[in-house]
């Protein structure tokens, strides 16, 4: 028997969506949230998130009863290797704890990242698919408006707890890694949103402008807490967002999407059209990022050295740069100890505890060995072609599509190259990125397919 949802059910469907945005908010800013972090819990944060998979999986009970679900076959291969990992936990230290810390845990839980950003992006599928597009909208204005509530209620914690003399809660000294992934994890979920109503052709000029504010404001909230890593991906986030926006709403648009595919391929690095819109927002980017430097340098230079991104005022510092440098031999000696299948206690065993080096697939080889390696290479490949590849879209949306497709190309390449200088394989963002694009859950119809998303 084949149901159909009435508006009643279809409130239930949009009340589980808000909790779980309203969830995984809560959850960031259990990350972010000085007040929070001073007190030393982890009870905010463990409610939040299981808050957030009871909402989230029961909108997916509900979504089965009316649509049919599949798993993408992409997803298996992420999950294999996730399996692998963390089967690895279990032998190489025999240790529960280390088991949650790669799975679940805040600051290199793969398993729950991945799924999370999963969920987040099924539920948007399946209400801007099968309901009514401008509610979803609506619910983008409120998860903008309410995360933008947020981060200020975070920037004014960290106002009133910084160093006399620099940028820097004084009291969090040296926990700057969950908070900036947090950081980065929020601005990518909300920039997923909007391009998401994109392609459905929907205008969100209003959520574009928060959008830019919030990274702003996460981009300083960061440095508030001393990471790096937070400034920067944020604002490379930020810029391409906005560099991306400025081409996409230009002149000319319309002919650079209309240039022809390559013969027997998708839109691929070597269409033409997708090397037309890398040079345009290229030069864009280069425009963007003079002018800032420019008025950053001119009208703020006095406030420069608060902040550890110019290392107080010591602009001769590299230590952030040669530090990672400096680890770079460490993986020989860590490689040699699982060369096929891997260690994950390897820096601890060779060279000393996290001095592995600070690079996506290096720590991939030393870890997980040349087997793990292979897993997750297997996945890419397809991950990538999935990507690249175009079909089966009607013309109408076809323009929109290919922007969509570009602007994951361009995110994806911009975290993976910086996770290959700066992080260790567990680098959650990352992991939640390919959650939110990997399309793991598929929603079809009975009487017939239905394409779920780009």
């Amino acid at each position: 028997m084949i149901f159909k949802a009435s508006k009643a059910v279809n409130t239930l469907f949009y009340l589980a969506y808000i909790f779980s945005i309203l969830f995984f908010l809560s959850y960031i800013y259990s990350l972010i949230s000085p007040e929070i972090i001073i007190q030393n819990t982890s009870s905010y944060e463990i409610i939040s998130k299981l808050l957030f998979f009871v909402s989230s999986f029961s909108f997916i009970f509900l979504s089965v009863i009316f649509k049919k679900l599949y798993i993408s076959k992409l997803s298996i291969f992420l999950l294999i290797f996730i399996s692998f990992v963390l089967l690895r936990t279990l032998i190489d230290f025999n240790d529960l704890n280390e088991f949650l810390t790669y799975s679940v845990s805040a600051g290199g839980g793969v398993l729950i990242h991945f799924l999370m950003g999963t969920l987040l992006m099924a539920q948007q599928n399946y209400l801007l698919n099968f309901t009514n597009v401008i509610r979803v909208k609506k619910v983008l204005n409120i998860t903008m408006t309410f995360s933008l509530f947020l981060v200020l209620l975070v920037f004014l914690q960290i106002i009133s707890n910084v160093n006399e003399s620099v940028f820097l809660i004084d009291i969090l000294r040296g926990s700057y890694q969950l908070p900036g992934k947090a950081f980065i994890m929020l601005v990518l979920f909300l920039q997923l949103m909007i391009l998401n109503l994109n392609v459905r052709s929907i205008n969100t000029r209003f959520s574009d402008f928060l959008f830019l504010l919030i990274s702003f404001i996460c981009a300083v909230s960061a440095q508030g807490f001393g990471s790096n890593t937070g400034l920067v991906v944020i604002l490379l986030l930020a810029l391409n967002f906005l560099g991306f926006r400025m081409i996409s709403n230009g002149k000319n648009i319309k002919k650079i999407l209309s240039l022809p595919f390559p013969s027997n391929t998708g839109f691929n690095i070597f269409s033409r059209s997708f090397q037309a819109l890398m040079n345009r927002q290229f030069v864009t980017l280069i425009f963007i990022t003079i002018l800032s430097t420019f008025l950053i340098f001119n009208l703020f230079s006095e406030y420069l050295a608060l902040f550890r991104i110019f290392s107080y005022g010591e602009l001769g510092d590299l230590r952030s740069i040669t530090s990672r440098y400096e680890l770079l031999p460490n993986f020989f000696p860590q490689a040699e100890i699982g060369l096929f299948f891997g260690n994950l206690a390897s820096d601890e065993i060779t060279t000393g505890k996290g001095t592995y080096p600070h690079s996506f697939l290096l720590t991939l080889i030393t870890h997980t060995g040349f087997f793990g390696t292979l897993i997750f290479l297997l996945f890419l490949i397809n991950y990538l072609n999935k990507l690249f590849t175009i079909e089966n879209y009607v013309k109408e949306k076809l323009h929109d599509v290919k922007k969509y497709k570009y602007f994951l190309l361009i995110t994806f390449l911009m975290l993976f190259i910086y996770t290959n200088f700066a992080t260790f394989f567990t680098w959650v963002p990352l992991w939640f990125f390919f959650g939110c694009t990997i399309n793991m859950f598929n929603f079809y119809t009975y009487e017939k397919s239905f394409r779920d998303c780009p």
